[in-house]
């Protein structure tokens, strides 16, 4: 169970951590602002080479092999309202790390998504739980790597 809510904080902090790095970069970067591909491709030179988007790629990719694995240790409706904390994150990001102005409307919304996903997660861990009750590590279970096999139905 600890390896599920391991795997989302990661996830949120990787996807947190793109998000930021994205959009710190693109405004490095500077705007699009022609379609023309001369101008594009100077565009293109600059974004390759600047190091936050890079690094805001990397983490986004990371992020989403994270949710993958998560896709396969429990189910999408646990999944998606707990990774739904990197809106909230994001925001927080974009307010103290990028100096973004965040409208008091905006911080309703995050307040309304954090009470959703506190309310959805609340029953979580007992849902875990019994989906996993029967599983077993498997082999040498290692820091990295997690064998699990579950004796259970299918479905």
């Amino acid at each position: 169970m600890i390896h599920i809510w391991l795997a989302v904080l990661l996830l949120v902090l990787a996807d947190t951590a793109g998000d930021i790095l994205v959009t710190r970069g693109m405004k490095q970067v500077g705007k699009v602002t022609t379609l023309n591909p001369q101008e594009l491709s100077k565009v293109v030179r600059r974004a390759i080479t600047n190091l936050n988007l890079c690094l805001g790629i990397l983490s986004s990719a990371f992020a989403f092999f994270m949710l993958l694995a998560l896709l396969s240790w429990t189910d999408l409706s646990f999944v998606v309202p707990a990774t739904a904390l990197v809106y909230v994150f994001s925001t927080l990001g974009a307010r103290y790390i990028l100096k973004e102005r965040v409208t008091p409307a905006r911080w309703v919304g995050i307040l309304f998504i954090s009470a959703g996903v506190m309310l959805i997660l609340s029953t979580a861990n007992q849902d875990i739980y019994n989906k996993t009750k029967n599983c077993k590590p498997i082999g040498q279970n290692t820091k990295a790597r997690i064998d699990i096999k579950c004796n259970r139905p299918p479905g």
